[in-house]
């Protein structure tokens, strides 16, 4: 029995809720991206582009916010201007990857990155520099989507998800470019 149209028996899925294509797109994409793998990767494409625009937007207001809250407390005394402005560079590598890990978890919900200290603030030795801030995976939402879909191991070398992965550890992860997919 169909609930509604277009979820029909014989619909081809391929992920939940519902994932319909090789795109695996929520809500029902056209009837010709259903039923034509190429127009299902134009779909898919369209889709994931869409997302890396999304994602090029938050992840600058992100730096802007942070920014500000930053010098605010460097006026107020609080901090010193050892941390540099969060940027989004697109000339960094790294920064690059930021963007792209950003648009796939987009693709299936949520963000990832803050810009933040690599494994939580430590205070530095006396006379040593402070670890400078980089965009970091924040802790409250690790999932290891985006290395399954990237096929990437950024939550641990040993795998996308074992007993000892970073994504079980509290602290943000810190990545390195021997786990970037860009060049």
């Amino acid at each position: 029995m169909a609930w509604s149209y277009g979820q029909e028996k014989g619909m081809p899925q391929h992920g939940e809720p519902h994932g319909f294509t090789m795109a695996q797109m929520d809500p029902h994409p056209p009837d010709d991206a259903m039923w034509s793998y190429l127009d299902a990767i134009r779909a898919g494409a369209g889709v994931l582009f869409d997302k890396a625009d999304r994602a090029k937007d938050l992840l600058e207001k992100h730096a802007t916010k942070v920014n500000a809250a930053y010098q605010a407390k460097v006026a107020a005394g609080a901090v010193g201007l050892e941390n540099p402005n969060a940027v989004l560079d697109l000339t960094i590598p790294k920064h690059r990857e930021v963007l792209l890990r950003t648009a796939v978890k987009l693709y299936n919900g949520g963000t990832e990155f803050i810009w933040g200290h690599p494994h939580g603030f430590v205070p530095p030795a006396a006379g040593a520099p402070a670890v400078p801030m980089d965009w970091v995976v924040q802790p409250s939402v690790k999932s290891n989507y985006p290395d399954l879909a990237l096929g990437t191991h950024v939550g641990s070398p040993a795998g996308p998800n074992p007993p000892d992965a970073k994504y079980n550890k509290p602290e943000p992860i810190e990545f390195e470019s021997t786990e970037f997919v860009l060049p």
